[in-house]
C-alpha cells in the first residue's frame, strides 16, 4: 500500500491497483498497465475533483510504478 495525505493505492488480487479516499474508503480509479503505451496509467472509475495536490501524488505513484 501506498498512503498519500488524502488517497492511497491498494494492490488488488489482479495484480492492479486501486486508489481509495483516506476519509471514506471510496473506490476513486484503477491503476493498470497500458500495453498500447507500455506505461502504467489511471483510470478513473467515478467523477471526482482532483486538486493540483491529488493529482501530484497520482502522477507520483504512476513514476514509481515505470521502470
Amino acid at each position: 500500500m501506498t498512503k498519500y495525505k488524502h488517497i492511497s493505492f491498494l494492490k488488488d488480487q489482479a495484480g492492479f491497483y486501486v486508489c481509495v479516499n483516506n476519509h471514506t474508503q471510496a473506490e476513486l480509479g484503477k491503476v493498470e498497465f497500458y500495453t498500447r503505451w507500455k506505461k502504467w496509467c489511471y483510470f478513473p472509475t467515478v467523477q471526482a475533483v482532483y486538486s493540483s495536490d491529488c493529482l501530484q501524488d497520482i502522477a507520483n505513484f504512476l513514476e514509481k510504478l515505470d521502470p
